[in-house]
């Protein structure tokens, strides 16, 4: 359960897709923008996919990002995500505020972390 009193980015991925590596990419670099965000990264893949994934950005340091396996698919049915990558962002109150849809300039994940 997502705990309330703290905004929150859902990300749904795939580990071998390039433009969800480039998003992954791009948050980790500028991690220090999610400072008061709680992040919880999606997949329906196996836990070895999401173990090299983790790796690969060295996910394990950072102690607000969270890896999920959605392994009935019950997040993308219910978002109706209609693919990878995806975003929604939440506000404190657990209230969606905005879904992003494929690759993104950072400057536009930016603008609404920053909201």
């Amino acid at each position: 359960m997502i705990p309330s009193g703290k905004p929150f980015m859902l990300f749904l991925y795939e580990p071998y897709c390039i433009y969800s590596r480039i998003e992954m990419a791009d948050i980790v670099n500028h991690i220090s923008d999610f400072k008061n965000y709680d992040i919880y990264a999606i997949t329906t893949y196996q836990w070895s996919s999401i173990t090299q994934f983790s790796k690969l950005y060295h996910l394990n340091i950072y102690p607000n990002v969270n890896l999920l396996r959605d392994s009935a698919g019950q997040f993308l049915n219910y978002l109706k995500a209609p693919g990878v990558p995806y975003f929604a962002f939440y506000n404190e109150k657990k209230t969606l505020r905005r879904i992003l849809i494929g690759k993104n300039d950072y400057s536009e994940i930016q603008s609404i972390i920053k909201e």
